[in-house]
């Protein structure tokens, strides 16, 4: 059996519990981030706690796919990988970097509540491409794994088996 992300056993019944928690984890911060950002709209956090969680939600996102994508790249069967990142760990995370799209504050008006928020907007931004550039090379390994002609492997090209 093959190690995953952070070292725990795969096999198919459980295709690595350490990024099935990973993946929670990360959507939990999601959570956590939503959380942050109404505390900033009200005044009672300052909008620089809210640019770090988004920071720490991209860089999260960007492992969490690339820990998918090299074991697509490897040739291994990244779908159970696959599954906890968009069951677990999509589901919470796109509706929230959705919703704190419409959500932030607009710029301008000059409010010291309203110092950072530029920053958190670019983190925003940040988190955005890197769901969009993880979801474009997934969806492009899951085209190419849809291609591949894995069945040729099950069935004998010539009938031997069929004679036997």
């Amino acid at each position: 059996a093959a190690l995953g992300a952070a070292g725990a056993e795969e096999s198919w019944g459980n295709p690595s519990a350490a990024f099935r928690d990973r993946a929670q984890q990360s959507a939990l911060l999601a959570c956590e981030a939503a959380h942050v950002t109404l505390q900033c709209i009200s005044g009672q956090e300052t909008w620089e706690k809210a640019e770090a969680k988004l920071t720490e939600i991209s860089a999260g996102a960007q492992s969490l796919f690339a820990v998918v994508l090299d074991k697509a790249k490897d040739g291994g069967d990244f779908a159970l990988l696959a599954w906890p990142l968009l069951h677990s760990y999509l589901t919470v995370v796109l509706p929230v970097a959705i919703w704190l799209t419409t959500s932030l504050p607009k710029a301008g008006s000059g409010k010291k509540a309203k110092e950072g928020l530029h920053p958190t907007r670019v983190a925003l931004r940040n988190l955005l491409a890197a769901l969009q550039t993880g979801l474009t090379e997934l969806q492009s390994q899951l085209a190419a794994g849809q291609k591949a002609d894995f069945g040729a492997a099950l069935w004998p090209a010539d009938g031997a088996a069929a004679a036997a």
